[in-house]
């Protein structure tokens, strides 16, 4: 199964609450991406995937995200969207514009 999440939605550090109702996941920041008002940080899984993470450029603590860190990400799990798997073609190949190839 495969979920997506907006990026806006994932937040960076230990959730603040942790009774339950957070998705959470560890990684390790790939890159982080200054935007203005906001700073894109993309983030390397354990499962070989990549998280794309947008963080609001409102802190004034000075805790920023560099490359080569090891972070902990999370979510309330009603943001998670699941992914329908795609359902497999008949006759086993793929088909173009109405050709068979």
């Amino acid at each position: 199964m495969q979920i997506t999440v907006r990026p806006e939605k994932i937040k960076l550090g230990e959730p603040p609450d942790a009774t339950g109702g957070q998705a959470r996941v560890h990684g390790t920041v790939a890159e982080a991406v200054y935007l203005g008002s906001m700073t894109q940080v993309i983030v390397d899984l354990p499962t070989g995937e990549r998280l794309v993470v947008h963080r609001l450029n409102d802190r004034l603590d000075g805790d920023e995200v560099q490359a080569g860190d090891r972070i902990v990400l999370h979510w309330a799990a009603e943001h998670s969207f699941v992914i329908p798997a795609a359902p497999a073609l008949a006759g086993g190949g793929a088909s173009r514009g109405g050709v068979s190839e």
